[in-house]
């Protein structure tokens, strides 16, 4: 799509899978993340998930799935 964005397609609520999942979801506690972009460092907080949706995200937990600012 023009501009680099799309429209996500596949759905999964499998270890491995590198998909999203959908449904609601519970925030638990907070860390501090640090990444790279573009060659620079930047450092964001991240919220850890509980998936509230099982089937669809009752495994977000385990599957490590946070939400995270980024540049």
């Amino acid at each position: 799509m023009p501009g680099g964005t799309s429209v996500p397609t596949r759905f999964s609520n499998r270890p491995g899978s590198n998909a999203t999942s959908l449904g609601l979801y519970l925030t638990l506690e907070t860390c501090e993340f640090r990444g790279k972009a573009s060659g620079r460092a930047y450092r964001s907080t991240e919220l850890r998930l509980r998936g509230l949706s099982a089937p669809f995200n009752g495994a977000a937990r385990s599957r490590g799935i946070v939400v995270h600012g980024a540049p």
